[in-house]
């Protein structure tokens, strides 16, 4: 992927990463050195921890009951396709140890379990896209205004 298109991509995970208010800060917030290493928060827990941050975004952007209908049916569709692409490490662990034990290693086999992740990536990446699309369309100019400053210094803080 060209520099512009991970660029774009990046803007956009960025965004998608606002909307559902820090998954991936909750995903190891707990346990091991810094969120590193096991003893993380369950699926659930990591909902309701994204779901306060999106509360506290969406009081700051004072959407109205029917904004926030709307942005909590897209939070809830992107909770689904980030829980759909989340790998089974012990299972793909045990695929990919079966094909290396084997005497012959068929490569097609190799590109089927990278295929099999690509697809899911994929899948993520277009369910980011349309939450991105659907957000930008539920909030008025003043509120996309207000959120993009909120994203910006988030990204001063935290991002590269």
């Amino acid at each position: 992927m060209k520099r512009r298109g991970w660029m774009k991509f990046g803007l956009l995970a960025g965004v998608g990463a606002l909307l559902v208010g820090g998954v991936a800060a909750a995903k190891g917030a707990k346990g091991g050195h810094c969120g590193w290493g096991r003893g993380s928060w369950s699926a659930e827990d990591k909902k309701k921890f994204a779901s306060a941050k999106i509360d506290e975004v969406l009081e700051d952007l004072e959407v109205t009951s029917d904004q926030r209908t709307q942005i909590y049916a897209t939070r809830d569709k992107l909770f689904v396709a980030i829980e759909e692409a989340k790998p089974d490490k012990s299972e793909k662990f045990d695929q990919i140890t079966a094909l290396f034990e084997k005497n012959d290693l068929d490569p097609r086999e190799v590109e089927a379990l990278k295929q099999e992740h690509r697809d899911k990536i994929t899948k993520l990446e277009d369910a980011v896209s349309e939450a991105v699309v659907e957000l930008h369309s539920t909030l008025t100019p003043e509120q996309r205004k207000q959120l993009v400053t909120k994203a910006k210094k988030f990204h001063d803080r935290f991002g590269d």
